[in-house]
């Protein structure tokens, strides 16, 4: 089973004052499947690199993400119009962005030369690493306009947990029988979503809200996660069927509506802006590569 959601990379911290552990049980959501008339973009990819793999996309019309160089190095980049800028931490060997509020700050995380993964946040050409206390690495995935940051952290013993970052205060998570969880999404009501992996192996997608989780799971699909989400509550993220094609999907009114490129052997949809009008994420061709598209209903 593709596991396309979760990386085996991430680290979240400096900011941290201290961190606090909450396990909370699981309530379902439900709803129904369609297949809508969605207006696909065109494709997009980094210039001269041929591929390009975007996370989010903000009411500014700015889609981040990462590429990857003739070497293999991935950067991350800001797109908006089809103009890119590409952009690293000081002494990054990898970067990835994975997130963007509509102030324009961006998250994400990135490998240091001593082979060490941070998140990172990104306000005004400032980068300042996030490092959750204790853990052996963080990833930064999402944040909202109070500068909430959401993510996903490995401990010690090798346990990924989720993570949010508030005021300076790292709080841990886990919705109840997790194995593994990683949050990528929150909304400026700090609602949060993301994925996780019960005992049995299947993973679901979450919701979180007040501190109670609330399971994400796609009708018939093998696996779900949930990526972002949007102040009216509608978040996107993707779900693999039994055939083990991954699809992208919009959540809105209790209807799941799916998304799939035209042509791509599997769709994912990471992002939405706040203004609930655009999507994006990567889709994968025949050969395994990465591309961007944007849609909207």
């Amino acid at each position: 089973m593709k596991q396309a959601i979760v990386s085996v990379r991430m680290v979240i911290g400096a900011l941290a004052v201290f961190a606090v552990v909450v396990l909370v049980t699981n309530a379902a959501l439900s709803g129904n499947r369609v297949l809508d008339n969605i207006i696909y973009g065109p494709t997009f990819d980094y210039p001269g690199a041929g591929n390009a793999t975007p996370n989010d996309i903000n009411s500014n019309g700015i889609v981040v993400g990462y590429y990857a160089d003739s070497l293999t190095t991935q950067h991350g980049f800001a797109m908006k119009n089809g103009q890119f800028k590409t952009f690293d931490p000081v002494g990054s060997i990898e970067t990835e962005a994975w997130g963007i509020n509509d102030k324009n700050e961006i998250v994400g995380l990135y490998i240091d030369a001593n082979n060490v993964q941070h998140g990172f946040f990104l306000r005004n050409g400032k980068f300042t690493n996030i490092d959750f206390p204790g853990a052996a690495l963080t990833s930064a995935y999402g944040l909202n306009k109070a500068d909430t940051v959401v993510g996903q952290i490995q401990d010690t013993g090798g346990v990924y947990h989720g993570f949010v970052l508030r005021n300076g205060n790292y709080t841990q998570f886990d919705p109840t029988g997790s194995v593994l969880t990683g949050a990528y999404g929150i909304n400026d009501s700090n609602t949060a979503v993301g994925l996780y992996i019960d005992s049995n192996s299947v993973q679901h997608g979450f919701r979180l809200k007040n501190g109670a989780f609330i399971t994400i799971d796609y009708p018939g699909g093998i696996l779900t996660a949930a990526e972002k989400i949007t102040n009216k509550g509608q978040f996107v993220g993707i779900w693999e069927d039994s055939s083990d094609i991954i699809h992208g999907y919009v959540y809105a009114n209790n209807t799941f509506t799916d998304i799939d490129f035209p042509g791509a052997t599997d769709t994912r949809t990471r992002g939405i802006s706040a203004s609930e009008g655009t999507v994006t994420g990567p889709w994968t061709d025949s050969s395994g590569v990465f591309h961007g598209y944007t849609a909207t209903q």
